[in-house]
Order: C-alpha cells, then sequence, then structure tokens
C-alpha cells in the first residue's frame, strides 16, 4: 500500500463552506498543546492537505495505525498535527514518507464512530508547529518533537487597510457567486484577529498545495493578508469580468 493510500481522505459530504461552517462554529477552541504534549506530538501525514490554525479539517480514518491515533487522542484529549508529504516523495519510504517541516496542530473537535469501526472526524486547527525530530516509539503511528510556531508583530493600520479592502473583494464576489461569499463573510466576521481571517481565507482561496504551504509557513501575518488580498481581487475581478460578458 502506497503512502497516499494508506492515509485518511477527507470526507466528502464536506465542501469548502463546510469547513467554514464547522471553523466558526459557536463553541470555544481547543487549547493549543502545551510544551509537554508538542515534545511527542501525533502525526497525520497527508498528501496535498495544508491544516491552518482556526480552520477545520474534515477525515475519514480508516487504516489502523490512524485509528489507533484517533482512539488514544479521544481518550487522552491530547492533539495532533497533519502535515503534509513532501511534494514528489509521495513514493518513498512506504509507511513513513518524507514530510515538510512546517505544518498545523489541532484537536478533534467532533467524531462519529461508524459500524465497521472506521472513524469520520472533524480536526481544528490552533496553530503552526515545526516538526524538529521524529521520535523512536513503539506505537503504530508516528510521533515528533515539534515547537510552536508564532506570528510576528501585526502593523494593525496595515492589517486594517488589508482587511477592508477584501470585504471590498468579497462584497464583488457576492453578487456573482453569494454561496461562496456568505461562507466567506462568516469566517471574516467571526472573528476580529487579522491572522485569523488569512488563515480562514486561505484554504478556500487558494487551490495550489505550494501557495497554501507557503502561507502556512509565512509568519508575517500582514504578508499573508497581502496574498489573501491580491486572490481575491483577482478572483473579484474574474467575476466582474464573467458577469460583463453575460
Amino acid at each position: 500500500m502506497s503512502a497516499e493510500q494508506g492515509t485518511p481522505t477527507l470526507m466528502g459530504s464536506f465542501s469548502a463552506t463546510g469547513w467554514l461552517w464547522w471553523a466558526t462554529m459557536p463553541t470555544l477552541p481547543p487549547p493549543p498543546p502545551t510544551d509537554a504534549q508538542l515534545a511527542s506530538l501525533p502525526v497525520f501525514p497527508l498528501p496535498r492537505v495544508v491544516f491552518f490554525p482556526g480552520t477545520a479539517l474534515p477525515l475519514h480514518v480508516f487504516e489502523p495505525r490512524y485509528l489507533a491515533l484517533v482512539e488514544q487522542c479521544l481518550a487522552e484529549g491530547s492533539p495532533l498535527s497533519v502535515v503534509a508529504i513532501r511534494p514528489g516523495s509521495e513514493a518513498e519510504a512506504p509507511g513513513s514518507p518524507p514530510l515538510v517541516e512546517t505544518a498545523g496542530a489541532g484537536s478533534i473537535v467532533h467524531h462519529e464512530r461508524q459500524p465497521d469501526g472506521r472513524f469520520g472526524v472533524v480536526l481544528r486547527g490552533t496553530c503552526r508547529v515545526v516538526l524538529k525530530q521524529e521520535l523512536v516509539t513503539d506505537g503504530p503511528f508516528r510521533r515528533f518533537r515539534a515547537e510552536r510556531v508564532d506570528d510576528q508583530a501585526v502593523d494593525m493600520r496595515t492589517a486594517a487597510e488589508a482587511l477592508e479592502a477584501i470585504n471590498g473583494c468579497l462584497r464583488v464576489i457576492g453578487a456573482r457567486v453569494p454561496n461562496l461569499a456568505e461562507a466567506l463573510f462568516r469566517a471574516v466576521s467571526a472573528t476580529a484577529a487579522p491572522s485569523e481571517v488569512a488563515d480562514r481565507l486561505a484554504p478556500v482561496i487558494f487551490r495550489n498545495v505550494a501557495q497554501r504551504q507557503a502561507l502556512l509557513e509565512c509568519v508575517d501575518v500582514n504578508e499573508r493578508l497581502r496574498r489573501v488580498l491580491d486572490r481575491l481581487s483577482a478572483i473579484a475581478a474574474s467575476t466582474a469580468n464573467a458577469a460583463s460578458v453575460n
């Protein structure tokens, strides 16, 4: 079984707007991992998936080692990390493919056990982490010593200008794609933190995995907002042009 075939899959019943619904659900977010938890953090390696703080990630878990991971996290209330498999290396080291260093960490906020023993789970991201060292363990799933990555100080004036422009783009998009715009507006209105706005919009508006991973690795919130604004501006322009043609 290849590394990709052996990983959990995204739950097909969840759309991009469904991710945002879970991310903005009216419950307190889980706490970020403690230093003790970061010292031995379980990981989900997933191809083409980037897990951002403040977002929700629905997964269908079926492989025994990941079922064991879910069982342990639920029993202990412990966090885990979702990390992308290094591009181009999916077929290397079956079962233990090379991983990127920067990942998202979070906790299970919803789970459903299926009659056949499989799990449907929803993870909610809490922070960025860097995987520093893989640990040797007797368990079926991989663990890493990790460190939390904090954002740089935010230029609030620049951030406020970017947020205003982002809302303007969403209004333009809303005239053409109301359902998507409604979900995006909900993500923006649910938080006043510029970092969370950028992180919640990123997985919906960027389809390119490399661009998502670059945003995850970027600790400059103003730069993240700039990239999100550039992408939304392009989307708004394309929807406006399509409307003028019609």
